[in-house]
């Protein structure tokens, strides 16, 4: 179980961990792909809820304040969240033998957020050799 390739890779607690940043108010979104195979995740911000979830990333499949959101094998869902304040909030499957395995990441909220990019590492933005 992990998170782009990795386990424990969003966990700042964790050696050699990262961390997903944000500041109070700004609205992170997170494109979340279940690869299975077997597997199903119930994807949850431990101390918020999902202000919105795209079912298969569809803008016309739009839920508001969900709390935990299943998304299944071979499927992947958009999820939106705005943290109101200063916090670490860790993203969780709440089949919670795959956190513990690692797919597990810390939002860590504050006001000395770095901006992160809306996609990292897209091939029409390598950068030029």
């Amino acid at each position: 179980m992990m998170f782009n390739g990795g386990i424990f890779k969003y966990h700042p607690f964790v050696t050699g961990g990262g961390k997903l940043d944000a500041k109070p108010g700004e609205r992170v979104r997170i494109y979340f792909v279940n690869a299975g195979p077997n597997e199903f995740s119930s994807f949850h911000p431990i101390g918020e809820i999902w202000d919105n979830v795209y079912e298969s990333g569809n803008p016309a499949n739009n839920l508001k304040g969900v709390q935990t959101y299943v998304v299944g094998p071979g499927s992947a869902a958009t999820f939106d969240v705005v943290v109101e304040s200063a916090g670490a909030y860790p993203l969780v499957t709440h089949s919670l033998t795959g956190a513990l395995r690692g797919a597990i990441a810390v939002l860590l909220a504050g006001p000395d957020a770095k901006p992160a990019p809306l996609m990292p590492m897209v091939p029409w933005e390598l950068p030029a050799k």
